[in-house]
């Protein structure tokens, strides 16, 4: 029982009957389990909407939206509707089911609010999008767009001072925002992801390039 859950839900409802002291209990515990089956099924339906497509896709903002409509429309324990922090938290935990409990715990430290907050949109947006971006995968040609900068900016650097300048503003915020902004509308609607260990791999390769063969 502890493993899906249930024991959490019963210790929730006799805390919430303490708590609040309702002249029919049963009937009150009856409206908590119905509420929270609710919840259930809507935060499979919101995390089915979040993985329709990659999060730099312009169709995930609209999928952003419907994923919070669908959870803020539920019912709470307390009867009132909207997006409570509990419910968030346990979408998170939803999107980080394939990290490691080490991976995740220092993102969920950070995004994750306390169970009886009204969580706004922006809240969630930020909390969502944090989540999949820390999970190592991105849009294949932003990425390459990436190496192709860094290659370019390794290539033209030189001893001279002026150069390390130049090279400086090539892997400036601004540029690099504008080349990831134009590489996204480049982008088709069926672009794939590439994964931070082939970014990384991609990225030494241009450095090792410029070390001399000494053999």
């Amino acid at each position: 029982m502890s493993r899906s859950g249930i024991t959490s839900e019963i210790k929730e409802a006799i805390t919430l009957i303490i708590e609040n002291r309702p002249d029919d209990p049963i009937a009150f515990m009856a409206e908590f389990f119905d509420s929270h089956a609710n919840t259930t099924t809507a935060l499979v339906k919101a995390h089915q909407k979040l993985l329709l497509a990659h999060h730099s896709r312009p169709s995930f903002q609209v999928n952003l939206a419907a994923a919070y409509n669908i959870l803020k429309r539920q019912k709470n324990s307390n009867g009132l509707r909207g997006l409570t922090g509990k419910t968030y938290n346990d979408l998170l935990t939803l999107l980080c089911k394939d990290l490691t409990g080490t991976e995740s715990e220092p993102l969920q430290k950070r995004i994750m609010c306390l169970s009886h907050e009204v969580i706004r949109f922006p809240v969630f947006k930020l909390g969502v999008l944090s989540t999949f971006i820390y999970q190592g995968k991105a849009d294949k040609n932003l990425c390459e767009a990436m190496l192709t900068e860094l290659h370019q900016a390794v290539v033209k650097t030189t001893d001279d001072p002026i150069s390390v300048i130049q090279t400086g503003s090539m892997l400036s915020s601004q540029r690099l925002n504008k080349i990831m902004a134009e590489a996204l509308l480049k982008s088709g609607a069926t672009s794939q992801s590439m994964g931070a260990d082939e970014f990384i791999v991609g990225a030494a390769e241009i450095l090792l390039q410029q070390i001399p063969d000494l053999k």
